[in-house]
């Protein structure tokens, strides 16, 4: 099977700083944009052969802040950039591309060997070790890979290091960190970064605009959807976006030239499988919450519940297609992670399959800053929401007059409501939990992990929780566990007496 490969090299120290390796036949076009967005510092020039001229090209280069050298092909006659380059082409500057010639040399050299034709026995050929399997495929670009970090001179290069382990991170709503899911994601890949893996994510938020992100050390490539119908309905844009999502995940460099582990979760992790799947690349999926198992309960209250079910119904073809392609995106994938007990359980109850259980990693270097000198509020986090149990902690607060409350959750700025001091979303941990002496947790929906209450258990907090989901093993507080939770005396009566503890305890 014959093998392509594309680099692009530094004409002053002739070391490799980004490749491209193919198993079918491609134009050598198709692979510049992807060589070059691979190099954290672009180069002002490219030097490339007549199999690189092209005016779109050209203008890209140049939209880029990069200028082409390249040779134009006789009978040129359209093209801006390339009519300048027919009429005063720059020959002592093109006349250092002979230097990839060399570099190819010296590869071939390394990773060709030769082999006679049966019919031609006084000839030799240069060729790899060719077959059909994909397997095969692997281990030759392994070879090539290894070569050019032999080229390098063994020094690990900042622009490329194919030695590294790749660890490709594909999701949906990473760059805004809309939810405790990517902030778990996030911190997941520190951990993998920190090990040594070389880290890039892929993602589709349309909260985030188009292009480059960073995210506490950990680069990625957001890309905007061609159809965005998110705030209506998550399923339709999927189903929607499904084709573009698949195309834009195989073409790009990251993925296709050597993912040594793909890492993928919510709702576009079964369209990252399929793409694994055909490219018989290793990946991880991480199951988050119920929706990741295709499980969708309506945990709503009032007219928003029977509205909730309206949009069910409509949803559901939407919906039947992407379980479908979830169920095969968790038989066919290399580990399952779960982030709680309950999780596990329920996955091997509809599935069968068996998975890893990993708790999401807590902060806790800014857990250790935390200073808690004078508590005197009652914590909720995630106003607004029903399935957190919003209108419960509001219930409770206003069955508590002389007790202060502090909400954390999408508000504008920070502001009272009778004895509820409503605060907007913070990172600042010292804001969320300095002053609270109390967390309540009055969750409707079945939560996988909840990291509010491991995050106030760590910190010595009392916290009371329902007993929803993975809420039991989340918090460590041995009698915060109320089965009623839509009593709104059980709970009046359990803080009342909670704080009654921490005060003789104290």
């Amino acid at each position: 099977m014959p093998v392509k490969l594309s680099i692009l090299i530094d004409v002053e120290t002739s070391k490799v700083l980004s490749a491209r390796v193919r198993v079918k036949r491609a134009h050598d076009m198709r692979d510049v944009h992807g060589l070059i967005r691979r190099v954290p510092d672009p180069p002002h020039v490219l030097l490339a052969d007549k199999g690189y001229d092209s005016e779109p090209l050209h203008k890209w280069l140049d939209r880029s802040g990069i200028r082409a050298v390249v040779p134009v092909r006789k009978g040129c006659r359209h093209g801006r950039h390339r009519k300048a380059l027919r009429d005063r082409f720059p020959d002592e500057e093109y006349a250092q591309r002979s230097i990839v010639e060399s570099v190819f040399k010296r590869l071939k050299a390394t990773v060709w060997q030769p082999r006679p034709r049966p019919h031609r026995p006084h000839r030799a050929r240069r060729t790899l070790h060719q077959t059909h399997t994909p397997q095969h495929f692997s281990e030759n670009q392994d070879i090539i890979l290894h070569s050019l970090y032999i080229h390098n001179h063994f020094k690990v290069c900042s622009l490329f290091n194919p030695m590294a382990r790749t660890l490709v991170s594909i999701t949906w709503y990473l760059p805004s960190l809309a939810g405790g899911a990517e902030r778990s994601l996030l911190q997941e890949l520190q951990v993998y970064q920190r090990r040594g893996w070389r880290v890039r994510c892929l993602s589709f938020d349309e909260k985030y605009p188009e292009g480059t992100y960073a995210l506490d050390g950990i680069e990625g490539y957001n890309y905007r959807l061609r159809l965005n119908l998110a705030s209506i309905s998550r399923y339709v844009t999927i189903y929607l976006n499904a084709r573009y999502i698949t195309r834009t995940i195989e073409s790009n460099t990251e993925f296709s030239v050597k993912g040594h582990l793909v890492l993928t979760q919510t709702i576009a992790a079964p369209l990252v499988a399929e793409a694994c799947h055909r490219r018989r690349i290793k990946y991880h999926y991480y199951i988050r919450d119920e929706n990741n198992l295709s499980i969708f309960n309506n945990y709503e209250i009032g007219s928003r519940r029977v509205l909730k079910y309206i949009k069910t119904l409509l949803e559901s073809p939407f919906r039947n297609w992407y379980s479908k392609r979830n169920a095969e995106a968790l038989k066919h994938a290399d580990k399952v992670i779960t982030n709680s007990r309950f999780m596990h359980d329920l996955l091997k109850q509809k599935y069968g399959i068996e998975s890893t259980i990993r708790h999401p990693p807590l902060n806790t270097t800014a857990l250790k800053k935390i200073t808690r000198r004078n508590p005197q509020f009652i914590l909720f986090v995630g106003g607004g929401n029903a399935m957190k149990g919003y209108d419960i902690a509001e219930k409770i607060a206003r069955a508590m007059p002389e007790e202060k409350f502090l909400f954390i959750g999408p508000y504008k700025h920070e502001h009272w409501t009778r004895n509820i001091l409503r605060r907007p979303w913070t990172k600042d941990l010292q804001k969320v939990y300095g002053e609270a002496k109390l967390v309540i947790v009055p969750s409707r929906c079945n939560e996988a992990f909840c990291r509010v209450a491991a995050e106030a258990s760590s910190k010595n907090i009392p916290v009371l929780s329902s007993s929803r989901g993975g809420l039991p093993e989340s918090n460590k507080c041995p009698d915060g566990i109320i089965k009623a939770h839509e009593d709104i005396f059980v709970w009046e009566k359990k803080i009342r007496e909670a704080i009654i503890e921490r005060y003789l305890r104290n």
